[in-house]
């Protein structure tokens, strides 16, 4: 899929773990208008969403560091992230398999320092814990997705069946009428069955960017981040 990283999201850890736009009234059609196609009611609501949680001021981050903590069959993890998107650079604190201590600086638009196994694993791993972190934002970013809007404010987003770690998986988002999401339900590979449910706290301010710091899910699965810092935003 072609979308703002390539390859696409979610680790095998878990393998989980993603301005409100109103269409204008058209007015008299002219030759080029009438080619223009106008935006799904789910691709107005996904916008929406994707605004609420700081779409038009992520332009002018320059940093974003977080801890990505995750609470599942009753084992904690942790792993330290800062991104530098405009440079698509990345610092990694974390442990290894074996629990040993693991620190890496990669460039993703770099193929040599992508080239090593260890920092695939890695970056693997941040797709998955950014994804976690920014999902909302991706909704505008990732191409190529089949949105459709529900009963209830209930957007489905599916990722193409080709490309990424985890090509076709799908989200139910839950959101309200303003664009904050309530809870998702992943379906690993596009299933019927749903994989597994968690619920979004409300949207935190965080150095002027909105987000979701806590994903409590079924079964004492949680998701949450700490330590998280923007930069560039407030200057």
């Amino acid at each position: 899929m072609a979308s703002r990283f390539e390859p696409r999201r979610l680790a095998a850890t878990l393998s989980v773990f993603l301005v409100s736009i109103t269409p204008a009234i058209p007015g008299p059609e002219t030759p080029a208008a009438s080619k223009i196609a106008a935006p799904t009611q789910a691709r107005v609501f996904a916008d929406r969403i994707a605004s609420r949680y700081g779409l038009a001021d992520f332009p002018k981050v320059r940093s974003i560091r977080f801890t990505f903590n995750v609470r599942h069959g009753g084992k904690e993890m942790a792993r330290e992230w800062t991104w530098f998107p405009k440079e698509d650079s990345v610092l990694f604190k974390g442990k290894d398999p074996k629990g040993l201590a693991v620190q890496a600086a990669y460039c993703r638009k770099n193929k040599y320092s992508m080239g090593s196994e260890t920092v695939a694993g890695i970056d693997k791993n941040f797709i998955n814990d950014e994804y976690w972190l920014l999902f909302p934002l991706h909704l505008a970013w990732d191409q190529g997705l089949d949105l459709k809007l529900g009963e209830g404010g209930v957007l489905t987003v599916r990722y193409p069946k080709q490309g990424g770690y985890t090509p076709g998986d799908a989200y139910d988002l839950s959101a309200d009428s303003a664009g904050t999401i309530r809870s998702w339900v992943f379906h690993r590979g596009g299933a019927d069955t749903a994989t597994m449910r968690a619920d979004w706290a409300k949207p935190t301010e965080v150095d002027g960017l909105p987000i979701s710091l806590e994903r409590p899910g079924e079964k004492g699965f949680k998701v949450w981040f700490t330590g998280v810092k923007v930069v560039g935003i407030k200057g």
